[in-house]
């Protein structure tokens, strides 16, 4: 009995400290991977990036505002009374190229904002 508490003593003088290593390692290399790559999925960046489950990711749910808000302009544009042509003037757009992507974030705030 003596001798096999020896021999348990001895492995884990040669073992934990091997462990302990493996572990520091281990969450050194890993913890920094796993920030890193939390906070880019948490950012705006995500839209480059696979989604990680099988719902929607970032690139169709912009896709849904954009379309929703293009829909809505569309519709006032066309839908007037007592008048030939509508048109849409953004403030702050000079009418080169198409809008900023600001108008459709003003627009999914004023969406939100509705829904609380």
């Amino acid at each position: 009995m003596q001798k096999g508490m020896f021999v348990a003593k001895y492995v884990a003088k040669l073992v934990l400290p091997i462990l302990l290593g493996l572990v520091l390692l281990v969450s050194v290399v890993a913890i920094p991977v796993v920030a890193i790559v939390g906070t880019i999925y948490n950012s705006p960046f995500a839209i480059f990036l696979p989604s990680l489950e099988d719902g929607d990711t970032v690139t169709t749910v912009a896709s849904v505002y954009v379309a929703d808000f293009n829909l809505e302009v569309n519709e006032l544009k066309s839908n007037h009374t007592r008048y030939d042509d509508g048109k849409i003037v953004y403030v702050g757009y000079e009418g080169e190229g198409h809008p900023g992507s600001q108008i459709v974030r003003a627009y999914h705030q004023k969406w939100w904002y509705a829904f609380l």
